[in-house]
């Protein structure tokens, strides 16, 4: 089962107030619990702490691992709790599964026990709550998730004209693009068609290292890639593309090196001390 609480998805910018205008910050987290009403008390915390902060939050809350994976896999999350007791899985062997999907988001831990806190490090977890969650203990932890949070995902967008309206989609939302003679695809965890130029976009959306052409009218984000093996570029929601057959290798090597630098990236901000 999954609720989905969804306040202004694309909201960029803040309400000015007289001589301070600041650009909005959104969160997605995703809380995977089978307590019902633990989930209610951490998201009202979260909530909270993001009123505190000026902050735009969406919060998915999850049942069921299945659920929560499936989500996932087309979903880029900011950060993941997970309770470690569930019925019908292990909330560490979860983290594993979902770690194949997204090897840089800060996962923490929600459990009554201390007795995962060496499984937990296996995984990279960035933290662990002892329940119940408290206010003095959460709060914090958001501090300093926020704090290692790149600072790009926060405000980058793109303008697409959909039906005569602008539509805001921010880059960490986008997961591949594919040209379709005027118009483009624009592959998010919806579909978005609109009238566009291929070239404009990517010239556009190529000064982020995330996002790589890898054929002529394809552009993918990295983020989202499984794999790229000979002159396959696979994606996390099971679509594939080939690749410019005499720009394969170069277009793996800077897969590799994507890969290698968001892995650094990953261990240098998070893991439990």
């Amino acid at each position: 089962m999954k609720d989905s609480y969804f306040f202004d998805r694309y909201a960029i910018i803040m309400p000015e107030k007289p001589g301070n205008r600041k650009e909005a910050i959104l969160l997605r987290f995703a809380i995977v619990d089978d307590n019902i009403e633990e989930i209610h008390m951490t998201e009202l915390l979260i909530r909270d702490w993001c009123g505190s902060h000026n902050i735009t939050v969406c919060c998915d809350t999850f049942t069921e691992g299945d659920a929560f994976l499936l989500s996932a896999a087309s979903n880029s999350y900011d950060f993941v709790l997970f309770d470690i007791y569930l019925k019908e899985a292990n909330g560490i062997d979860l983290a594993v599964s979902f770690r194949k999907i997204s090897p840089k988001t800060p996962i923490v831990f929600l459990t009554s026990s201390s007795e995962y806190h060496v499984e937990a490090l296996h995984v990279h977890a960035f933290d662990y709550l002892q329940k119940p969650i408290t206010k003095a203990a959460i709060h914090p932890l958001l501090d300093d998730l926020l704090a290692v949070r790149p600072v790009l995902d926060s405000h980058l967008f793109l303008t697409v004209n959909t039906n005569k309206t602008k539509l805001p989609i921010l880059y960490s939302d986008i997961q591949y693009i594919i040209s379709d003679s005027n118009y483009l695809i624009i592959h998010t965890s919806e579909e978005i068609r609109c009238r566009m130029l291929f070239r404009d976009v990517t010239r556009t959306l190529s000064e982020d290292e995330r996002f790589l052409t890898i054929n002529r009218g394809v552009m993918v984000n990295l983020d989202y890639v499984s794999s790229m093996d000979g002159a396959v570029c696979m994606m996390n929601d099971g679509a594939s593309f080939s690749m410019n057959k005499k720009q394969s290798n170069t277009l793996q090597q800077t897969y590799i090196t994507w890969q290698f630098t968001q892995r650094t990236k990953s261990l240098l901000h998070g893991g439990l001390s």
